[in-house]
C-alpha cells in the first residue's frame, strides 16, 4: 500500500452564501492529488485540474499560489487566467525532484484576481507528494480510464439552447478530474461539472451530444453514446403563453425522433393494418343501456373506413363478461345473466358490422381487442366502475375470472388479434392488483389465460384469432415482463403467445429527453426481441401525449390533448409512427384519439381553461367539460362527413404507406 506524507491541506471549496447573481464562483476537480518519484528519478508526469466558474452571467479572473513544504517544487501552469460564464480551464500541475527522500505537499490556491464583483470563493487542491530514496522505485504512474459517464441526459431549453447533464461514472483509482463534451462528434468543451450548456446554436437545428471523463492523469473514458437533440423554434402565435414551453418541448422531441427514424427508413413498405381506437363501444364508457342501437358505431365505422384504415381497436375487457360482476354491484342473477347475454349480443354484432366492412383492396376489416381491466383512475363520472370489485377477490379469484372473461371475447367476438394484456403498471393501479408490478406474475397470469384459451377450443384460435400480450414502452423492468428469445423466460417464452404489443404516448419518456432514447428505444428492442423469438409485433395505442411532466394526471393530458393549436404537431407525429411500423414489420398499428381526425377544440371556444400546471384533481370538472364537448364535436364532424387536418393528413400518410395485404 502507499503511504503519503500527513501533511493535508483540506480543499477550501467554500459554499457560496448569498451575493448578486453576477458573482463568480469557483469549482475545481480533482481536490487532490498525489504524486511519485525517486531523488535519482525523472520527474513525475505533471497532473491536471479542472477549474470552472459555476455562474453563466460572470466573470471570473483568477490567480494561482502555491504553499505547503513542497511549495518550491511545485509549477502550475497557466498561473492565471479568465473564465467567462460557466466555461472551464485545463490547468497542469507539475513537480520537481527535491534532493531528499521524503514526503512533500504543497497546496494550489486559486484566488479571484480582479473579478467584479469578487468570486465568492476560491478554489484548492492538496499535491501529496511521496519521494523516495536512491534504489528504489516508484509505484507505477496511473494508467486506467475511469468508467464511462452514465445517464446523460440532453434537452433543449431555449431557441438556441441546450442543457444536459450526467452521473459520474466513476474512477476505480482516483477522482474524476473532467470530461470533454462532444457536439456532432467534434469537441465542444472541457468541464469539471456534472452538466453544460451548449448555446448560440441555430433554431430548430438537429444535434447529437456525447461525453467522455477524464482523471488528473488525462486517462480519458470511452464516450457515451450519442444524444440526439433538436433545438426549440419559435412557437406559433396560436399557441398561448401557458403552453408555449410545452409546445417547443414536444415539437423539439418530435423533430428529433422524426431525424432519428428517417435516418433508419429504408423505404421498403409492409402490409401493416392501420387501425384506429372505435370509441363508441369503449367498455370504459359506462353501463350502455341500449344494446341494438347501432347508429353511433356505423357512423364512427364510416367515418374511420373513409380515412382508409382497415382495422379498428375496440376496448372490451374484465369484467364486461363476468356475470358475478353485476351481482356484485346490486343486479339480481338472473338479471345479472341478461346483462351478460346483452353485451355478448352487442359485441356480436358489432364484429358482424366490423368484418362485413371491405378495405381498399377488398379485404374484410380486421378487429383489434384488448381484453384488459376496465379503467377506474382518472375515469369520472361512469357508471361502471369495478373498483370495489376488483379490491374484493383474491388475487387467485382475480386471475381466474378475468381469464374466464377473455375465454368469452374470443368465443363471442372473434376478433382477428386478442390481446391478453397490455399495460401491467396500469392494470396495477387501476384494479388494485399490485401484484402485476412483479413481473413473473403477470407473465404466470398472461400465461394462465393462454391456457384457457387453448382448452376451450375456439375455432381458429392462433390462425384467424392471433393472441397477443405486450407493455407501455415505459414500463419498469420491461426486459423482465419481456424476457431474452430463445431462454423460455418472460412473455416470449410463452409458446401460445403468438405476439409482442407495446404502446407509445410519452416522446420524452417521462424520464429522459428524446423519444427514441426513451420510449421509442424501448419499443424497438421489444419488437427487435419479438421478432427474433419468431412473433409478430404490434402497437395497439399511440398518441403524442402532451406532456412533460412525470406523474401528471391522466385526465389533464386528455383534454390537453384536445387542443386545437396541437394540430400541426400530430400532423408531423404520425409520418414518423408509419415509417416506425413499415421498417419494423408491425401487424398493424392503431392510433389512440381517433376523435382527433374528425375535430379538435378551438382553445378560444373552450368551456373552461385548466390549470397548468396543475398539482391534483383541481382540473377534473374542467377536463370533464372539455372532453365531453370534445366528444361532441367529433360527432357531429362524423355526421357532416368531415375531417380534421390531422384527419385530412393522417388520410394521406396511409395512401403513402399503403401495401396491399
Amino acid at each position: 500500500m502507499r503511504t503519503y506524507a500527513l501533511l493535508f491541506c483540506a480543499a477550501a471549496l467554500l459554499l457560496p452564501r448569498v451575493y448578486a447573481a453576477s458573482a463568480p464562483t469557483f469549482n475545481v476537480s480533482p481536490t487532490n492529488l498525489y504524486m511519485d518519484a525517486a531523488v535519482d528519478g525523472p520527474a513525475p508526469a505533471s497532473q491536471v485540474i479542472v477549474v470552472n466558474n459555476t455562474v453563466a452571467d460572470s466573470t471570473l479572473k483568477w490567480l494561482a499560489s502555491v504553499s505547503g513544504s513542497g511549495a518550491s517544487y511545485c509549477t502550475v501552469r497557466p498561473g492565471q487566467g479568465t473564465l467567462v460564464g460557466q466555461s472551464a480551464v485545463l490547468v497542469s500541475i507539475s513537480a520537481s525532484v527535491p534532493a531528499q527522500g521524503g514526503s512533500y505537499s504543497c497546496t494550489v490556491t486559486l484566488s479571484g484576481s480582479g473579478s467584479v464583483p469578487k468570486a465568492t470563493n476560491s478554489g484548492s487542491v492538496n499535491v501529496n507528494y511521496a519521494v523516495y530514496g536512491k534504489g528504489t522505485t516508484p509505484p507505477p504512474p496511473n494508467t486506467m480510464p475511469p468508467d464511462v459517464p452514465e445517464d446523460l441526459s440532453v434537452a433543449a431549453t431555449g431557441l438556441g439552447t441546450v442543457s444536459f447533464n450526467w452521473h459520474n461514472g466513476g474512477d476505480s483509482f482516483m477522482q474524476v478530474a473532467g470530461y470533454d463534451v462532444y457536439r456532432d462528434g467534434e469537441k465542444l468543451a472541457v468541464t469539471g461539472l456534472n452538466s453544460y450548456q451548449d448555446s448560440g446554436l441555430e433554431t430548430a437545428s438537429y444535434h447529437t451530444y456525447a461525453v467522455a471523463a477524464f482523471d488528473a492523469y488525462q486517462n480519458t473514458s470511452a464516450r457515451t453514446p450519442p444524444m440526439a437533440v433538436t433545438t426549440f423554434a419559435p412557437t406559433p402565435l396560436a399557441v398561448p403563453a401557458t403552453y408555449e414551453a410545452l409546445y417547443q418541448g414536444l415539437r423539439s422531441n418530435i423533430a428529433t425522433d422524426t431525424a432519428l427514424l428517417n435516418a433508419q427508413w429504408t423505404g421498403v413498405k409492409y402490409p401493416v393494418n392501420y387501425s384506429a381506437t372505435l370509441t363508441s363501444v369503449n367498455d370504459n364508457g359506462g353501463l350502455r343501456a341500449n344494446f341494438t342501437n347501432l347508429t353511433a358505431v356505423n357512423q364512427e365505422l364510416n367515418g374511420l373506413q373513409a380515412l382508409g384504415i382497415n382495422a379498428v381497436m375496440v376496448s372490451l375487457g374484465f369484467p364486461i363478461f363476468d356475470q358475478n360482476f353485476y351481482e356484485f354491484i346490486g343486479q339480481t342473477a338472473s338479471q345479472a345473466q341478461q346483462t351478460v347475454q346483452n353485451y355478448e349480443n352487442f359485441y356480436q354484432l358489432v364484429a358482424q358490422d366490423i368484418h362485413g366492412r371491405k378495405d381498399s383492396d377488398g379485404k374484410p376489416m380486421r378487429i383489434i381487442v384488448e381484453a384488459n381491466p376496465l379503467l377506474t383512475v382518472d375515469n369520472p363520472g361512469v357508471t361502471l366502475n369495478a373498483t370495489g370489485y376488483y379490491q374484493s377477490l383474491s388475487f387467485t379469484t382475480y386471475e381466474q375470472r378475468r381469464s374466464a372473461n377473455t375465454v368469452t371475447t374470443a368465443q363471442y367476438v372473434q376478433p382477428d388479434y386478442l390481446l391478453v394484456q397490455s399495460e401491467p403498471d396500469t392494470d396495477a393501479a387501476n384494479c388494485y392488483r399490485p401484484e402485476l408490478n412483479t413481473p413473473a406474475t403477470d407473465v404466470a397470469m398472461v400465461q394462465l389465460i393462454v391456457t384457457n384459451l387453448e382448452n376451450a377450443n375456439i375455432p381458429g384460435l392462433h390462425s384467424t384469432i392471433m393472441l397477443g400480450s405486450g407493455m407501455g414502452a415505459w414500463q419498469p423492468s420491461w426486459e423482465e415482463y419481456l424476457g431474452t428469445p430463445g431462454t423460455d423466460t418472460g412473455l416470449l417464452g410463452i409458446v401460445g403467445l403468438d405476439g409482442i404489443d407495446n404502446h407509445i404516448y410519452y416522446l420524452t419518456g417521462e424520464q429522459s429527453s428524446s423519444g427514441l432514447n426513451a420510449e421509442l428505444n424501448v419499443s424497438l428492442q421489444i419488437m427487435s426481441s419479438a421478432h427474433a423469438a419468431g412473433k409478430f409485433v404490434s402497437i395497439a395505442e399511440f398518441w403524442p401525449n402532451k406532456s412533460l411532466i412525470v406523474g401528471e394526471s391522466n385526465i389533464d393530458i386528455e383534454a390537453r390533448t384536445t387542443f386545437s393549436f396541437w394540430a400541426h404537431l400530430d400532423q408531423e407525429f404520425m409520418p414518423m409512427m408509419f415509417k416506425l411500423a413499415n421498417n419494423n414489420s408491425l401487424e398493424y398499428l392503431s392510433a389512440f384519439n381517433d376523435d382527433l381526425f374528425f375535430a379538435y377544440e378551438p382553445y378560444a371556444a373552450l368551456p373552461c381553461l385548466p390549470i397548468y400546471p396543475g398539482s391534483g384533481t383541481e382540473n377534473v370538472v374542467c377536463d370533464t367539460s372539455i372532453l365531453n364537448a370534445a366528444s361532441a364535436a367529433a360527432d357531429l364532424a362524423l355526421g357532416l362527413g368531415q375531417f380534421s387536418s390531422l384527419g385530412t393528413s393522417y388520410q394521406a400518410d396511409i395512401t403513402t404507406y399503403w401495401l396491399p395485404h
